[in-house]
């Protein structure tokens, strides 16, 4: 019997084995499983994720109108050096008699005033009767309101000053108005 009993333990051993073997293989079949269905599941809901980042963007853009008048050109020279140069810079267009297009957003615009590199020429502006200071020949900001025509009448006094010179050979410059305009939100 001690070595039937022998045989069983053995038996029994060989038998432990093969069950460890089994619920090894099913661990690791139990776990590969969980990690395809984990793998499944998070792809999935990425991809819901990314799916759902959806939107539009529409908008319109108003017709800024600035629209500038002007005088033609004027020459100022040694016997007259001083000449003043009119414009207007307006919130409306009139495209036709009766048809009167004003601008539909509120608008910013600043003049700068380019030319007269030479020190002798210089440069006053007037809305109205009023002096504007100019910086490195720029204006502020000026407002121009939406719905409601608006004119800004401008001067611009040019004075050629033949003491502040440097030589006496002729200075031939051409000065040009910018009108640069901000459209607001």
């Amino acid at each position: 019997m001690l070595v039937k009993n022998k045989k069983l333990i053995k038996d029994k051993t060989k038998y432990n084995k093969n069950c460890k073997h089994q619920k090894g293989k099913t661990v690791i079949i139990i776990l590969l499983f969980l990690v395809v269905l984990l793998g499944i599941v998070v792809g999935t809901s990425i991809s819901k994720y990314q799916y759902s980042i959806y939107g539009k963007v529409m908008s319109q853009i108003a017709k800024p109108i600035i629209e500038i008048r002007k005088e033609e050109s004027i020459l100022v020279t040694a016997s007259s050096p001083k000449a003043s140069y009119t414009f207007e810079v307006r919130n409306y267009k009139e495209d036709e008699p009766n048809k009167v297009n004003i601008n539909e957003v509120d608008m910013e615009y600043y003049i700068e005033i380019i030319g007269g590199k030479n020190d002798a020429i210089q440069f006053e502006l007037y809305r109205g009767e009023t002096e504007i200071q100019l910086t490195n020949n720029k204006t502020e900001k000026i407002q121009l309101i939406k719905g409601k025509k608006d004119t800004h009448l401008y001067r611009l006094d040019i004075t050629y000053d033949k003491t502040k010179a440097n030589s006496n050979t002729s200075i031939n410059e051409n000065v040009e108005i910018k009108i640069h305009s901000i459209q607001k939100a």
